[in-house]
């Protein structure tokens, strides 16, 4: 687990320092920067190789992923060798199914009955937070139209049924039990046996997050100097980006 976490804290470095470098572009003025985009056409983050190569070991298999054009990827952008490479890449197990894997070990290994422990204690933090309402001097309908607004929130997550549409509708990436097990893990974090585990989760939506604003800033850069161009991938440029985004690892979402 240490080694694992050391080499995801690097990955963190690294995407930092590619967000990082988006401060040096927007120095620029949008005529400065169409001075040198003709000479990298076709080249553009669209086309990437490695990138689409990244998505797909993390975990955005194509069900997820936002269709520019049936087949667009494999029979336009990429072609070939590159097309084949992307074919045995998304048949292969991502990131984010081995660990939805570990995770429902870890639960199935649990000793104790995590979700009615966590229930109950759901139940009293909403029953406290009444009486907390209540002394302060907000009327009783609107204290229970909360407290049922929470329980809502809270029953989405812990009814498995309730969760199992969330999750039809993508809504939720893992499964019931991994989700349960990464729960365990953020609450118990301080015990020594969490500790380790905690952290890599940590790290691990860390570096979705950061996927994420490297995103933002790359549509943000776009409409500020080409606006609504067309992208150098022959997309639709910063409406296509627009809907790009999204967050791979939603555990505790």
């Amino acid at each position: 687990m240490f080694n694992i976490n050391t080499s995801l804290n690097r990955c963190v470095k690294i995407w930092n320092i590619l967000l990082d470098q988006f401060q040096l572009l927007e120095t620029m003025t949008p005529i400065e920067f169409l001075e040198f985009r003709d000479y990298i056409i076709p080249a553009s983050g669209f086309q990437s190789l490695q990138f689409r190569l990244i998505e797909f070991k993390l975990g955005l298999n194509d069900k997820l992923r936002h269709h520019y054009h049936e087949n667009y990827f494999t029979h336009v952008m990429f072609k070939n060798q590159q097309a084949e490479e992307l074919k045995n890449a998304a048949s292969e197990q991502s990131l984010l199914a081995l660990l939805e894997r570990w995770l429902e070990q870890v639960y199935d290994s649990t000793s104790f009955d995590f979700l009615e422990v966590y229930q109950t204690s759901v139940e009293r933090f909403i029953e406290h937070t009444k009486e907390q309402r209540l002394a302060n001097g907000i009327s009783f309908d609107s204290v229970n139209i909360e407290a049922e607004n929470l329980r809502r929130q809270f029953s989405n997550m812990l009814n498995q049924t309730q969760y199992a549409q969330l999750k039809l509708m993508n809504e939720r990436r893992m499964s019931h039990k991994a989700m349960l097990a990464a729960l365990m893990i953020s609450v118990y974090h301080q015990q020594p046996c969490f500790q380790q585990a905690y952290q890599m989760l940590y790290l691990l939506m860390d570096i979705d997050a950061l996927i994420a604003n490297w995103r933002q800033k790359h549509i943000q850069l776009v409409q500020r100097h080409i606006g609504r161009k067309p992208g150098t991938g022959g997309t639709d440029g910063f409406s296509y980006l627009v809907e790009t985004l999204g967050y791979v690892f939603r555990m505790l979402t």
